[in-house]
């Protein structure tokens, strides 16, 4: 008998891509599945598109007011039936056998905790997504689990959650580090099956704007984790503050905006001899 698996997909004004996300999840080959929809309040025309799917057998549509990512996930997943579940959001898309080859891990060895697989960007970015083996030490310090991966949700319900104070990103990280402990068995497929959309307006954004805050609330929900490391934390905290300062002292400095100038017309002669030897050595050949 197969175990059902349950993708939930939350989404907030993803109109344009989130029919492409539902129907990536229904064409699955593995066939005891279903597909969790969660509409965050969305103020585009998300919920029409979603309301397509609403009358399907293997479809389940969830409305709420937007509370974000966290929220929605954590209200999919409680909704959904499946023994194990997969997030997505809801601008990706995964391959046709993407939960297939996850379950077949499962099956293999059932101390598995949880399965992930690479993945391709596609977008505004074209390439294979690069992810580290994986190790609990370097997740402890690095976020190297996709958002996308499978876990049961016996060992959800283990957990908060996702913990809505992760309010400007990486709240998959944080997720994991509440869901695995040292030595449990986590398994990487070294396939891409699925597809990361890069946008405009990513949230990789976010991350970057507000770094510090994200540690932060890792460091305060998983202070237990990261209790052995806490001086030396404190003292690499000390150490970066000290260089921001002095890098923005000096980027800021008269003397450094001086130099740009006087340098910018090097710059220009450097770049213009480049391009002169580059079209003189092509016209050569």
């Amino acid at each position: 008998m197969k175990e059902r698996v349950s993708i939930v997909i939350s989404c907030y004004n993803k109109a344009p891509y989130v029919g492409e996300a539902i129907e990536s999840a229904l064409n699955q080959s593995y066939s005891d599945l279903e597909v969790v929809v969660v509409d965050d309040g969305s103020t585009d025309n998300s919920a029409e598109t979603i309301r397509r799917y609403a009358n399907m057998d293997r479809v389940v549509v969830v409305q709420q007011p937007n509370q974000g990512v966290c929220v929605a996930r954590n209200h999919g997943i409680r909704q959904s039936t499946g023994e194990f579940i997969v997030p997505l959001d809801a601008d990706d898309v995964l391959e046709s056998t993407y939960v297939q080859r996850c379950m077949e891990w499962f099956q293999k060895d059932p101390s598995t905790k949880l399965v992930y697989t690479t993945g391709n960007y596609f977008g505004e970015k074209q390439g294979k997504m690069g992810l580290a083996p994986y190790d609990f030490e370097t997740l402890r310090w690095y976020s190297i689990i996709p958002a996308t991966s499978m876990f049961r949700r016996k060992d959800f319900d283990d957990t908060i959650g996702y913990n809505p104070n992760m309010k400007y990103a990486l709240e998959d990280w944080d997720f994991y580090l509440s869901l695995l402990k040292p030595g449990e068995t986590v398994h990487m497929i070294d396939e891409p099956l699925f597809r990361y959309r890069i946008l405009n307006r990513s949230r990789n954004t976010n991350i970057e704007s507000h770094q510090e805050d994200i540690f932060r609330q890792i460091y305060h929900n998983h202070s237990d984790l990261y209790a052995p490391y806490h001086d030396m934390l404190l003292f690499a905290h000390d150490q970066w503050k000290e260089y921001e300062s002095l890098y923005h002292g000096v980027y800021q400095s008269k003397a450094y905006r001086l130099g740009k100038v006087l340098l910018k017309p090097l710059s220009f002669l450097r770049y213009s001899l480049k391009d002169a030897f580059r079209h003189r050595h092509s016209s050569c050949l």
